[in-house]
């Protein structure tokens, strides 16, 4: 089979593919999951935002803000070493 013609079927397949409109069911299931998260981030438990998902959450934040420490503790004992070099 030729290439063009081998690329026109791929063609049409992913027409066919992604031109299908998707199913209420799905539609509806996700309005109402996203209608529960909005719930969940908009509750005033006087918890920032970006740790309201939970462990995960607040396991990246804390593992974000020792690195962001060590990063800054290296970089002045870099720039001490570059200064005053024994």
């Amino acid at each position: 089979m030729n290439k063009s013609v081998m690329m026109l079927h791929l063609a049409r397949a992913c027409q066919r593919q992604f031109a299908r409109p998707a199913s209420t069911d799905v539609i509806i299931g996700k309005s109402n999951q996203i209608q529960s998260m909005q719930k969940h981030f908009q509750m005033d438990n006087g918890e920032p935002v970006f740790l309201k998902k939970g462990f995960g959450d607040k396991a990246l934040y804390q593992v974000t803000i020792a690195l962001t420490i060590i990063g800054l503790g290296m970089s002045g004992h870099t720039l001490y070493q570059l200064t005053f070099k024994d």
